[in-house]
C-alpha cells in the first residue's frame, strides 16, 4: 500500500500520495507517447539519431523538464546506439575495469570513516571514464553519448535557464549489475 503523504495538485488543494503518484505516472504517459510520436516522425525523415534536437521535440522536453524538475528521454539513444554502449561497458566489466560500488555517510566528518559497503543496499559494480580512447579503450560509444548528451544540455540552456549554469560535466559512470540479486535501492544522493 501506498504510503500516505500529501502533496498540492496544480491548483494548491492537498491530494493523497497514491494519486499523487498516479498523476505523476500519467504525465509521465503522456510525455513519452509526445516524444514517440517526434522519434517516429523523424525517424521517417531520415533523423532519427537527432529526433530530441528538433525544435517541436526541444520545446515539449524543455516543458516537462520544468513542470517536473527531472526528464526521461527513451529512445534517447538508438537501438543500435544502446546495443554498442552496453557491449562497451560488458567489455569494460570483463577487463576488471569496475569495482564494487560504495555508499557513503555523510554525516561523519571525515572522508575515510565515512565510506562502507551493503551488498544488500548496493551490489553493483562501477567505473569513472571519460570517453578518450587512452581510458576508454572498448569503442567509441561512450565518447559519443557523452557529446550527445551535452548537446542537448547545451541546446536546451535557452529554454531551461537552470541548465546554462551546467559549464562542465564529469565523467561517466558505467555500472554492472552482476545478477545474484545485485541492485540499488532507491536512495537520495544528498539531502541539501
Amino acid at each position: 500500500m501506498p504510503p500516505k503523504t500529501s502533496q498540492r495538485n496544480s491548483a494548491g488543494k492537498k491530494q493523497s500520495g497514491a494519486k499523487s503518484k498516479s498523476n505523476r505516472a500519467a504525465v509521465y504517459n503522456e510525455f513519452s507517447t509526445k516524444c514517440e510520436r517526434f522519434r517516429r516522425y523523424y525517424s521517417a525523415v531520415d533523423r532519427e539519431e537527432w529526433w530530441w534536437i528538433m525544435d517541436d521535440s526541444q520545446e515539449a522536453i524543455a516543458d516537462h523538464l520544468k513542470s517536473q524538475g527531472h526528464c526521461v528521454i527513451d529512445n534517447f539513444l538508438t537501438p543500435a546506439q544502446a546495443k554498442q554502449l552496453k557491449k562497451e561497458v560488458a567489455a569494460c566489466h570483463s577487463a576488471g575495469q569496475l569495482a564494487p560500488g560504495g555508499l557513503v555517510n555523510g554525516k561523519l566528518p571525515s572522508v575515510d570513516d565515512s565510506k562502507y559497503a551493503d551488498r544488500a543496499t548496493r551490489g553493483d559494480v562501477i567505473g569513472w571514464f571519460e570517453g578518450s580512447e587512452e581510458e576508454w579503450p572498448h569503442g567509441r560509444m561512450l565518447d559519443s553519448y557523452m557529446l550527445k548528451l551535452g548537446t542537448l544540455i547545451s541546446e536546451l540552456g535557452g529554454s531551461v535557464p537552470e541548465l546554462k549554469k551546467v559549464t562542465s560535466r564529469s565523467k561517466a559512470m558505467a555500472a554492472c549489475y552482476p545478477g545474484g540479486g545485485a541492485r540499488y535501492v532507491k536512495h537520495v544522493d544528498n539531502d541539501g
